[in-house]
């Protein structure tokens, strides 16, 4: 496969998942932002927000579990 054909499907898989990203209600997809693109703990997001660290688990486990659900949809 050539390179720009590569570069395709990375842009393609990129918006992909920009759009499942941002198909998830706002708190879920600000707390999968947050732990998992930018790498923050539970622990420091939870005090930002000033929650417990378990809601912000929770929220980061069913983002993910939500774009999974939209990826599979959007195929």
């Amino acid at each position: 496969s050539s390179a720009a054909s590569d570069v395709y499907k990375r842009q393609e898989l990129f918006i992909r998942l920009w759009n499942a990203l941002n198909s998830l209600p706002e708190v879920q997809g600000r707390r999968v932002d947050a732990c998992v693109i930018l790498g923050k703990t539970y622990s420091e997001v939870a005090e930002a927000e000033g929650v417990d660290e378990s809601a912000v688990r929770r929220a980061v486990e069913r983002g993910l579990e939500n774009m999974k659900k939209y990826l599979k949809k959007s195929r």
